[in-house]
């Protein structure tokens, strides 16, 4: 049995997998503690889904909230010529990819319930500037009632 972060994380990873030959570009997908990448390993989109955190709040005397966090990083490395265009396509999918995990069930977690979702950074300033790399961060919050 895996702890219920990791359950979540499995399921996003399997959710996205399923998708990825429908959305804005294509990208690899996989589940990561540390997305490190060498810049020659970013040349095709990657996306990273990282387990983040866990908050628990009492809820009465025999329920807790578990409330996870999963970021789900997107980052690319950009060509030359025309990074606008890349970025916009970047930030597209980005977004698509919080549409796409804000409606996934887990059959491994069926309690979980989906909170909210924020892209931040939309993109790092620095990666752009620095690497040509285009770095977002899809944040997920999930709750679980135990």
């Amino acid at each position: 049995m895996a702890a219920v972060v990791i359950d979540i994380v499995d399921a996003i990873v399997a959710a996205l997998d399923a998708v990825k030959a429908t959305l804005a570009i294509p990208f690899e997908v996989a589940k990561r503690s540390l997305p490190n990448y060498e810049l020659p390993e970013l040349e095709t989109a990657v996306l990273s889904v990282i387990p983040a955190t866990v908050a628990i709040t009492h809820a009465t005397r025999s329920m807790s909230y578990w409330d996870y966090r999963i970021d789900v990083a997107v980052q690319k490395r950009l060509d030359a010529t025309d990074r606008q265009t890349q970025i916009d396509t970047l930030v597209l999918l980005s977004q698509e990819v919080a549409d796409e995990l804000i409606r996934v069930s887990f059959a491994t977690t069926p309690a979980s319930s989906f909170l909210r979702c924020e892209i931040d950074p939309l993109w790092v300033e620095d990666h752009l500037s620095e690497k040509r790399l285009f770095t977002s961060v899809v944040r997920l919050h999930y709750r679980v009632g135990r």
